[in-house]
C-alpha cells in the first residue's frame, strides 16, 4: 500500500496538447543577450566595477555602402575580443 502511494505521489500529470500565452509574454521585448555566449546582459551598462556589459562594433562595406552593427557583449566576451584584437594589432606592428 505504501509503495502505491509513492507511485501516485511521484506520477506526473499529462501535459496539455496546447499552450497558452498572455499578451505580455507575446509582446514583451526580449532580454538583451550577449551575441557570443548568449548570456543576459544589462543594456544600460550598470556599474559592477570592471564587469560592465557593453556593445561591440562590426563594420563592413560593399562598394559605396558601409554598414555596421552594434551587438550586445557581456563583460567576459567583450574583454576577450578586445584583448585578442590588441594582440593581433601588436603582432602586425612587430612584423613591420
Amino acid at each position: 500500500m505504501a509503495s502505491q502511494a509513492r507511485i501516485r505521489g511521484n506520477a506526473r500529470a499529462p501535459r496539455p496538447a496546447y499552450r497558452s500565452a498572455c499578451h505580455r509574454s507575446l509582446f514583451e521585448p526580449e532580454a538583451a543577450r550577449c551575441d557570443v555566449c548568449d548570456a543576459r546582459v544589462d543594456p544600460e551598462g550598470g556599474s559592477r566595477g570592471y564587469a560592465v556589459d557593453g556593445r561591440g562594433l562590426l563594420m563592413w562595406s560593399r562598394g559605396d555602402t558601409t554598414r555596421w552593427e552594434e551587438p550586445f557583449l557581456c563583460a567576459a566576451c567583450g574583454a576577450a575580443i578586445g584583448l585578442s584584437a590588441l594582440e593581433v594589432w601588436r603582432r602586425e606592428d612587430e612584423d613591420e
